[in-house]
């Protein structure tokens, strides 16, 4: 059940307001190729939404390549930088009028990703976003990364809001658990390309805008 008083929403950002992760798996695709691999896109989609290391060398050793590991493939895949500071990033419909909208209805809002702060902040300032969060937590900044809580609960206390006063809305299974662990409710974004398992969060979401009855 939703909070009764919501103070704050913690926004992921790569596949719940910018359809990003597209261009994740095409980078990845280019270095399988440089590997010699050629690699469905499906298998690549798979990379989503986990630690990567360990999905990324099951892939290898599905292809014949098991004295490959995940930091040869890191040594042939472009850095994931260049998404956010090169290639066109698309938003989702809806998706940042909605932040626009929280916030100027009283809501605290925050992002919460994955990303180092200095890509995240590059992205959202060339997409014209800069001005949407009151908070922003790049996976540079904790010491452990989602599925940890650590991610969230920083972006709670640069709020000052409580967990059991926010909802987090993420669309990877390493987010949901990380906002689930850090105490806040959680609405699963399905509107990505990629689908993803969302089975433990607490609602969906398939498109914007995020209805939270102000």
């Amino acid at each position: 059940m939703r909070p009764e008083t919501i103070e704050a929403v913690c926004f992921d950002f790569d596949g719940t307001l910018a359809d990003t992760e597209p261009l994740g798996i095409e980078l990845d695709l280019e270095a399988y190729r440089s590997l010699g691999l050629d690699v469905p896109l499906e298998e690549a989609h798979t990379v989503c939404g986990t630690d990567g290391k360990a999905s990324v060398e099951a892939i290898l050793a599905n292809h014949g390549r098991p004295d490959l590991t995940a930091e040869n493939f890191e040594a042939r895949r472009r850095p994931s930088s260049q998404i956010y500071r090169s290639m066109d990033i698309a938003v989702f419909p809806g998706a940042f009028e909605c932040v626009r909208s929280l916030r100027a209805a009283g809501v605290k809002c925050a992002v919460v990703s994955t990303t180092a702060a200095c890509d995240l902040a590059y992205g959202l300032s060339r997409i014209g976003a800069m001005d949407c969060f009151d908070a922003m937590v790049g996976g540079d900044m904790v010491e452990r990364r989602k599925p940890a809580p650590d991610p969230y609960l920083l972006a709670l206390s640069f709020l000052g809001v409580d967990a059991s006063h926010a909802i987090a809305v993420d669309d990877s299974p390493v987010g949901i658990a990380s906002a689930k662990a850090a105490g806040l409710h959680v609405v699963a974004f399905t509107g990505s390309q990629i689908r993803q398992d969302t089975s433990a969060a607490d609602e969906t979401l398939a498109a914007w805008p995020l209805d939270l009855g102000l």
